[in-house]
């Protein structure tokens, strides 16, 4: 045996082991960054899909909140009713509703109205219920929360009047 020709295959395997270590360290190192990498895009990613929900969310939200009206005093609408104003009077002139139902007066007529609780001038049995003039195709609502019957006129003709029933 020739101890150089030993030593030169122990050289080569020793070499080759080594290549085979750093070619194994290699691999894990370009591992270990390319997971890091996809951690990087999977975060990301995981981000854009959490602020599409939340946008969806609150535009959803902004939209219901839209089509509920708010009264003075913070309860939701969730019933609607409308008055039309005719020349020949309210259309209908008796309406019963229940309590948190908003009435919407609308001026169908050519003139100015004016819709108002009884008794005229004063409105004092419904204070809230007066409105400003309105002009043909104008409007006017007011949300009925107590129960009770409640008169009411176009101040502009006091003697073309309605009633409000609102029960539960």
């Amino acid at each position: 045996m020739d101890p150089n020709n030993d030593r030169q295959q122990y050289d080569q395997e020793t070499n080759t082991v080594r290549d085979r270590q750093n070619i194994i360290s290699d691999y894990r190192n370009f591992q270990y960054l390319s997971d890091k990498t996809s951690n990087k895009k999977h975060f990301a990613l995981i981000i854009f899909v959490l602020v599409i929900i939340i946008g969806l969310f609150a535009v959803l939200a902004i939209q219901s909140l839209r089509h509920k009206q708010v009264s003075n005093n913070h309860a939701i609408v969730l019933k609607q009713a409308t008055v039309d104003i005719t020349s020949g009077g309210f259309v209908p002139a008796d309406l019963t509703i229940q309590p948190g139902t908003e009435v919407t007066w609308l001026n169908q007529t050519s003139g100015v109205v004016a819709v108002g609780a009884s008794p005229f001038p004063s409105h004092s049995s419904l204070p809230g219920l007066f409105s400003s003039q309105l002009g043909q195709k104008q409007s006017y609502s007011f949300i009925f929360n107590t129960t009770g019957n409640w008169q009411y006129q176009n101040d502009m003709n006091p003697l073309t009047h309605g009633t409000v029933v609102v029960k539960d």
